[in-house]
């Protein structure tokens, strides 16, 4: 994991996201690569426009005080996935690189979960200078590494090292304004659902982080920046049921007097796990059921059976 990074000293990392409904959506993916920039020796600044009421104004405000030498564009969406209130992200983004363009001479890479799904067209359509697709932290490296255009494939086996920097609130003021803060606790997603795109993105082999090292970004932002309320934003957090109840029972044993809510399968190895998820804080989860036809869940290649979910939600 390590590297040299080759002329750079400062990145400026930007949550292009500005969608609010049904809430704004904490810049996970940025504060965990900012995480991985500063293990290199870099400063980092992260600039989270979704609370902007004048980005451009914002962004040139920025870019003149951090003076950046290279400038990372996280995109989350490339819609709003609403039929029939559909809205187009893409030509915002442009307009956003175009206000780079402007305002400084540092090349600008692209990445996030929707450059991920659509890399080759959206480095064409927003005119980069390159794009990770994957795991942020180590595309990342790559590029620094060995700066270059086109795409840049960035993956992790190993999440031992992925983890919230430590002075969150120097690199990123506007964690104030979250009320709810996403945590990850794995990448990956073995199940394949027909219409999903969590596999495509992350991988089909759940990779978990140490429990205790999610437990201890928890206990953080619990400590350092008073959260209380948390989303777990794995795929399915009991992809890997073993794994989720370790996480669990290290919350637990920590006693931060939290809430969260997360997805799950409809399907667990015992319902005892529903009092473990409740006693660690969980106060709400979505099923993912979509249908509880025999015919429609094989339709759509779902892991589990109508039986699986009548008992879960039972």
């Amino acid at each position: 994991m390590g590297g040299e990074a080759k002329g750079f000293s400062s990145v400026l990392l930007i949550s292009a996201n500005r969608e609010r409904f049904p809430e704004p959506v904490f810049p996970l993916g940025a504060a965990y690569v900012a995480q991985a920039l500063q293990k290199l020796g870099i400063r980092v600044r992260i600039l989270d426009l979704g609370p902007s009421r004048n980005p451009k104004a914002d962004l040139h405000r920025v870019l003149a005080d951090f003076e950046p030498d290279l400038v990372g564009l996280s995109l989350r969406n490339v819609d709003n996935v609403s039929y029939p209130v559909a809205l187009y992200y893409v030509p915002e983004y442009r307009r956003l690189v175009e206000t780079l363009r402007s305002g400084t001479g540092a090349p600008v890479i692209v990445g996030g979960s929707a450059f991920s799904l659509f890399s080759q067209e959206l480095l064409e359509l927003l005119g980069a200078d390159a794009g990770i697709a994957g795991d942020g932290e180590a595309g990342i490296r790559s590029y620094l590494e060995n700066p270059r255009g086109g795409v840049v494939a960035g993956h992790l086996e190993d999440l031992s090292e992925v983890a919230l920097p430590r002075n969150l609130r120097e690199i990123f003021p506007g964690i104030r304004r979250y009320r709810t803060v996403g945590v990850q606790s794995a990448r990956g997603c073995a199940h394949r659902c027909s219409y999903c795109t969590y596999p495509l993105l992350e991988g089909r082999r759940v990779r978990p982080r140490p429990p205790e090292a999610v437990a201890d970004d928890v206990e953080h932002l619990v400590r350092q920046h008073g959260k209380r309320i948390f989303f777990f934003v794995d795929a399915s957090f009991n992809s890997d049921e073993a794994h989720m109840t370790s996480v669990l029972e290290a919350l637990v044993r920590r006693d931060l007097g939290i809430r969260f809510s997360c997805y799950l399968q409809p399907r667990v190895s015992d319902p005892a796990v529903f009092g473990l998820l409740a006693r660690a804080g969980c106060v709400a989860a979505e099923f993912g059921t979509d249908t509880a036809s025999p015919a429609m869940l094989r339709a759509m290649h779902k892991d589990f059976s109508p039986e699986d979910v009548a008992r879960t939600t039972e």
